[in-house]
């Protein structure tokens, strides 16, 4: 939640945070118009590249080139816009981050996340790529593939939790 909302995004008078809805969190209410500006995480898509090998379940993965988090590492992923779907955005996502094509095969499971200071719901899906092709790019200097069960270190802790579904 971004509490240094003072101002109604319709009218512009003040507004004041109190406890509104189902779960009782505070949002901004204007004192003049009514207007309530819901706080919700932003929408984004991850894709869970995997292949099976005789030995075990292995996943794509990219050692992040900028932050937030930096050198760790991670899967393809981004917001998803308006009017944009969210399938095309994970082969978007996966094209600029690891510039390989994919096929979306099925989801998941969506996980909250904290991402440079925002909170956003990732939904995550399993995809396969289209060829065997995949190269760094500039957001990320490495990929590799690794075991579901020896994973490196993780950015985030979404794409942890989503990995243990796929076990």
């Amino acid at each position: 939640m971004d509490e240094s909302i003072h101002f109604c995004v319709k009218c512009g008078k003040d507004v004041v945070w109190q406890p509104l809805g189902d779960n009782g969190k505070s949002h901004p209410k204007c004192q003049s118009c009514g207007f309530i500006l819901w706080q919700h995480p932003y929408p984004s898509v991850d894709a869970l590249i995997v292949r099976q090998t005789s030995q075990s379940m292995d996943v794509l993965l990219g050692r992040r080139s900028r932050d937030p988090k930096a050198g760790m590492w991670d899967v393809p992923g981004g917001f998803i816009g308006i009017d944009d779907d969210p399938i095309q955005v994970i082969k978007r996502e996966c094209l600029a981050e690891f510039d390989a094509d994919v096929i979306v095969v099925k989801p998941v499971g969506a996980f909250l996340e904290v991402f440079d200071g925002q909170q956003l719901v990732s939904i995550f899906h399993v995809c396969e790529l289209m060829d065997d092709r995949f190269s760094t790019t500039d957001r990320v200097d490495q990929i590799r593939w690794y075991s579901v069960d020896r994973l490196p270190p993780l950015a985030f802790q979404s794409v942890a939790k989503a990995v243990k579904e796929l076990r």
